[in-house]
Formats: C-alpha cells, sequence, structure tokens
C-alpha cells in the first residue's frame, strides 16, 4: 500500500518559517535600525563640526585681514576641501559686524563677530597747552576755545574768537567776538574780552574782573604715554625700512616703522595706507603732501615722529578726503621745536606732549595739542567741531579690537 502524503505538516512547516523569516527579519531591522540612525547621527555630526569649523576659518579670515589693513570685500567667499563659506561685512555705529555662513552637505552654521574699531581722542579745543604756555603774535589767531595749563599771551592784533582758560594768566589778547567768548585765570592783564572776564586780579582790560568765577585746574592731555607705544607697535607690525627721501605722486606707505628720516619735497605726494612711525625727522617743503588714503573713509589716521617734523612752503597734511577724516602729526620731541608749520604750509592735527609747536607766515591747521605753542606772523588754527570724537586706526581698515565673537542662528 502506498504511503500518503502528509499535507497538513508541509504547510506547518511552511507557516513555521514564513513566521522564523518575519521574527528574523523584524529583529534584524530592530537592530539595524538604530545603528543606521546612529550613522546618519554621527555622519550629521561630523558634516555640522566641519561647517562650524569652516565659518571659524571665515571669520578668522577676515578679521585677520581688517586688523591688518587688508581690503576687504563687503561679501567674501572661502572654499575649502569643496565646500564654502560666505563671509559678509556691514559697518555699525563702532565699527564692523562679520558673519560667515559655513555650509557642507546642507549642514550650516553661522558664526558672528562684531568689531570695534580704534581708539577714540576726544579734542574739546583748538589749542590745548601743557606746562608750556601759549604765545601769539603779529594777528595770529584761533577760531576756537583755549585751555592752557600754564599761559595765554599775545601781541600785536592776536586773538581767540572763543572762550579762554589759563591755569596762571591771560595777557594781550582779544577774546570771543561780539558778546559771546570769556577768559578765565587767576591773572588777566591787557586783554579785551567780548564775554565775561572771570580773574582774581588784573589791569589794563577793557572790564573789571567778575571774582565769581572758578580758577581753572591743571587738565591731562588727551592721548596717554601708553596709547602712543601702543600706536608706534601697530605701525612696527608692517615690517621696519631705512630712510625715505620721496619725489613724486605714487609713493604709498603703512602700517611701518621708518628707521631714519622722511623727505618729501618739490611736490612730492605720499598716500598713508596704515600707521607710520619715524625714529628720525620728517621734513615737507616745496608744496609735497601726505594724505590718508580713501579707503580710510571717515577714520583717522596718524604719523609718529620722535624727531622734528618741518612742514613748510606750502606743504600739507590732509585726511581721506571724507570730511570727518583727520590726520594726526604726534611728535614725541622732547627738545626745542617738535613740529615747525611756515610759510603757507598745512596740517589738521598737531600733538607735541613734550615739545613746543612753532606755527607761522600763514601757515593754517585745524587742532594743537603741545606742551608750548607759538603762533605768529598770520598763523590762524580753525577749530572744527569733528574734534570732538577723532577716532584714529592703524590702517583704513585697521585698528579693530573683537568685542563678541559667537555661533547664531
Amino acid at each position: 500500500m502506498k504511503n500518503k502524503i502528509n499535507l497538513q505538516s508541509g504547510q506547518a512547516m511552511m507557516v513555521a518559517t514564513m513566521f522564523f523569516l518575519v521574527i528574523s527579519a523584524t529583529i534584524i531591522f530592530g537592530l539595524v535600525g538604530p545603528i543606521v540612525r546612529q550613522q546618519k547621527i554621527a555622519s550629521q555630526l561630523l558634516l555640522s563640526r566641519q561647517s562650524y569649523f569652516l565659518a571659524e576659518a571665515g571669520v578668522e579670515d577676515v578679521v585677520y585681514r581688517l586688523s591688518t589693513a587688508q581690503p576687504v570685500d563687503a561679501t567674501e567667499t572661502l572654499t575649502l576641501g569643496g565646500s564654502s563659506a560666505t563671509t559678509v561685512t556691514v559697518d555699525t555705529e563702532v565699527g564692523k559686524e562679520v558673519t560667515t555662513t559655513g555650509s557642507v552637505s546642507e549642514a550650516v552654521r553661522k558664526i558672528k563677530t562684531n568689531l570695534s574699531i580704534g581708539d577714540g581722542v576726544a579734542f574739546f579745543y583748538g589749542i590745548q597747552i601743557g606746562a608750556g604756555g601759549f604765545s601769539l603774535s603779529n594777528n595770529a589767531g584761533v577760531n576756537g576755545n583755549i585751555y592752557s595749563n600754564s599761559t595765554v599771551s599775545g601781541t600785536n592784533g592776536s586773538f581767540v574768537t572763543g572762550s579762554v582758560s589759563a591755569v596762571t594768566s591771560i595777557s594781550g589778547v582779544t577774546v570771543g567776538t561780539g558778546l559771546v567768548g570769556d577768559a578765565n585765570a587767576p591773572t588777566v592783564n591787557n586783554a579785551t574780552v567780548r564775554g565775561t572776564l572771570y580773574c582774581k586780579s588784573g589791569s589794563g582790560n577793557n572790564k573789571s574782573c567778575n571774582t565769581s568765577g572758578t580758577n581753572p585746574t591743571v587738565l591731562p592731555l588727551p592721548i596717554t604715554d601708553e596709547q602712543i607705544t601702543d600706536w608706534k607697535s601697530e605701525a612696527a607690525v608692517g615690517g621696519t625700512i631705512g630712510s625715505q627721501n620721496l619725489s613724486g605722486t605714487n609713493n604709498v606707505l603703512g602700517p611701518v616703522k621708518i628707521s631714519g628720516n622722511l623727505t618729501l619735497s618739490n611736490n612730492a605726494k605720499l598716500t598713508v595706507m596704515g600707521s607710520i612711525w619715524v625714529t628720525g625727522n620728517v621734513t615737507l617743503s616745496n608744496g609735497s603732501e601726505v594724505v590718508l588714503h580713501s579707503s580710510y573713509g571717515a577714520n583717522d589716521g596718524m604719523v609718529i615722529v620722535d624727531g622734528v617734523s618741518t612742514l613748510s612752503n606750502s606743504s600739507t597734511f590732509s585726511g581721506s578726503g571724507n570730511s570727518e577724516s583727520y590726520i594726526m602729526l604726534l611728535s614725541t620731541n622732547t627738545t626745542g621745536n617738535a613740529i615747525v608749520l611756515q610759510n603757507n604750509a598745512g596740517a589738521v592735527i598737531l600733538y607735541a606732549p613734550y615739545g613746543t609747536v612753532q606755527v607761522s607766515n600763514n601757515a593754517g591747521l585745524n587742532q594743537v595739542t603741545a606742551k608750548t605753542v607759538s603762533l605768529q606772523n598770520n598763523a590762524v588754527i580753525n577749530y572744527e567741531q569733528g574734534m570732538v570724537d577723532a577716532s584714529f586706526t592703524s590702517g583704513p581698515s585697521g585698528g579693530f579690537e573683537i568685542t563678541s565673537w559667537k555661533e547664531v542662528e
């Protein structure tokens, strides 16, 4: 008799096998799913980290170039390993905001930093004098105010259109215009004062002393020795070169330290791209010119001189062309004349905390701060209100300090 095939047993085997396969697949997918997810998360984390470091690189690149006075476009793109970071730089009230977006395989991270620019210096007076005093003669004058830690004396038509304060005395000068312009010193002699005359004693004046005023006290000069040292260091970052005797109009320097003298003559022109520190003397003559590069915009720049600076025969210092931009000639010379302007020469800001500034023969400028100042023979200082908040930088985009650096959404 033939054996009968047990169909029910075969079907049971197939069902068991299918259940085994389903259960096995479920277990496998249950194990593989988390692994795949973890791998994906790890991959995304790696891409995210790459994006972050790419964004950091973009910010660092732009901040470095700004800090070293190199040109920077409003939008910069940095490419590394086939991925890119886009950096956008915008001006703010106090400096610049730099934002970089890094993108690696659609993983995006963003870094933002804020930079403050320059070192603010407040020049509140057309003339501010240290212990050496201020003298005017032969129709020399100041369109602005004067503050002296010593004396203010004038002869032969000298004038000040604003107010004059002196710690010791005022003599021989016309102060103010119309009914405006006060004089204030312990002793005032032979002065014509349009406003109020504050003094404790005096003679030969156009009015009697008003003794109710408080005597002026010694004020510190607006720039510290530490700041001057920092500015010299910023200039030296650009390297050191020897004496420069310049001609022609295509001369560009800065930031740089000149170990020696700087001489311009016969209509030579020097364009300043960053702070210049001269260890010797500076001489400008016969229509030569020192100007800030136009990329300074409304920012201010400087030339620092350890020796004597002499500007003559229509030579000039000037800003970037922007009405809010100034250039400062700063002398650290401690013996005799530190800065001499004569024969129609012009400059914007002169600063000599340890020496004498001598201005004569129709020379003109906007502000002087020095230990001692002498104005002679029709020399005039025309103070501008923009001097109140001058902000000096090491270059067109230099002089920045980082105020914040963080990741943003």
